[in-house]
């Protein structure tokens, strides 16, 4: 089933999750990853006790409820795996830009080293050409 008839489905059913009381699609969106674990687990309780109440009259009322349950683990599951993936990729963007900052400190660093080794008439070329620069 593809995302959109999930959403569909969920928001013509009204769905809401429980979870510290209750609440809706949108606030999955805004839960913490523990939360929604937290979450997807008691759904899975939930549907593991509708499987073990018999397989009599009284289950195929069930059946419906069962879909219901089944429905909202796959949104929780689907909001946990897009959630999980942007923290991962803000995780390694971070990453990246504390890398670049390092070699930037680093090609720093070895320029004023390479700045250390010339001769002050050297460096005070290097001046006058700087401000020379400047003023045009």
């Amino acid at each position: 089933m593809s995302i959109e008839n999930l959403y569909e489905k969920a928001l013509r059913a009204g769905i809401t999750f429980t979870y510290k009381g209750t609440i809706s699609l949108y606030d999955l969106w805004n839960s913490k990853l523990e939360e929604l674990d937290a979450i997807y687990s008691s759904l899975s309780e939930e549907a593991a006790k509708m499987e073990s109440k018999g397989k009599g009259l009284i289950a195929t009322r069930a059946t419906k409820a069962s879909s219901i349950v089944n429905l909202k683990m796959e949104m929780v599951k689907h909001v946990f795996e897009v959630l999980s993936a942007e923290k991962d990729k803000r995780e390694k963007s971070a990453e990246r830009k504390r890398q670049a900052q390092e070699i930037l400190t680093l090609i720093s660093e070895k320029e004023g080293d390479a700045r250390r080794g010339k001769s002050i008439d050297e460096l005070r070329a290097e001046f006058a050409k700087l401000q020379s620069e400047d003023e045009e």
